[in-house]
């Protein structure tokens, strides 16, 4: 069952913060964009509110919150309800699939990579941010986040 009702009731505040941390998200939107491919058709699994889609040029994405799909919805994406684990796309439809901090929120991170790699065109790229916590991976969770087909850099390559 994705984990939505954070995100359902504080979407308001998750848009502020990127407001008053303005530093941080463009350093990290700085950094995710330096390891994107030049052109192509993405999309973003956890779209959010689509505060990386957006500037990055990714115009589809998926986003289990409602509230969260609207804010995107309004920023011009193409955002479809679903989770990362069944995405609602056919296979080989994008060049590159983006993931910023999703995996902490998956139910099942093997199968949402797996899908990610499913949507994926043969030679391309899937790009995954997530945050470290001392000591553990994945947002404090046991399991590695880079669960094959990954790496270690968080970047996985279909082809």
């Amino acid at each position: 069952m994705p984990k939505i009702s954070p995100f359902e009731k504080y979407a308001e505040q998750y848009e502020m913060w990127f407001e008053k941390n303005r530093w941080v998200y463009e350093a990290e939107l700085r950094a995710v964009k330096a390891m994107m491919p030049n052109g192509g058709r993405g999309v973003e699994i956890g779209v959010g509110t689509g505060r990386f889609a957006e500037p990055l040029g990714i115009k589809n994405g998926v986003e289990p919150s409602k509230r969260m799909r609207d804010f995107a919805q309004k920023r011009g994406i193409r955002a479809l309800d679903g989770v990362a684990e069944k995405l609602p796309f056919d296979d080989s439809e994008f060049d590159f699939v983006l993931m910023v901090t999703t995996v902490c929120f998956v139910d099942d991170i093997s199968k949402a990579l797996m899908e990610a790699h499913r949507v994926l065109s043969a030679g391309s790229f899937t790009f995954q941010k997530t945050q470290r916590v001392p000591g553990h991976t994945c947002c404090g969770r046991e399991e590695r986040c880079e669960t094959p087909p990954c790496s270690d850099s968080g970047a996985c390559r279909r082809g």
